[in-house]
């Protein structure tokens, strides 16, 4: 039944999909940190968490951080948690805050300032 709900498409890039998505569903992609930046709603599918940190290891330990409970390792509590309806952009933004130096203000004028210094 899911499989006609589903969309593969290679003609956009996944940051192009950011724009129609509501939420974001990942592993231990990147693509959270893009997702982060672009304040999507982001929940970590982890089936093989402890197989995965075994072999080869994880840098964070996604269940520790402020997004801990966006982590999931069975694809029930996954889907029940994003019917559920809700979710904690300040724990999003507290992940984005620690990993990543991204102002929300004033980057169009730096970037402007920026470019009219390289002139």
């Amino acid at each position: 039944p899911y499989a006609e709900r589903l969309i593969v498409d290679r003609a956009y890039d996944t940051i192009d999909w950011f724009s129609a998505c509501d939420v974001v569903i990942t592993d231990y992609s990147g693509l959270a940190v893009e997702a982060a930046i672009a304040k999507k709603p982001t929940y970590f599918y982890l089936y093989d968490l402890a197989a995965y940190t075994a072999e080869r290891g994880l840098n964070v330990d996604l269940k520790a951080e402020a997004i801990g409970s966006y982590v999931f390792e069975d694809a029930a509590s996954l889907a029940a948690c994003i019917a559920e309806g809700t979710y904690d952009l300040g724990a999003l933004r507290a992940f984005r805050d620690k990993y990543l130096e991204c102002p929300d203000e004033g980057n169009t004028e730096k970037l402007a300032a920026f470019v009219i210094d390289m002139l």
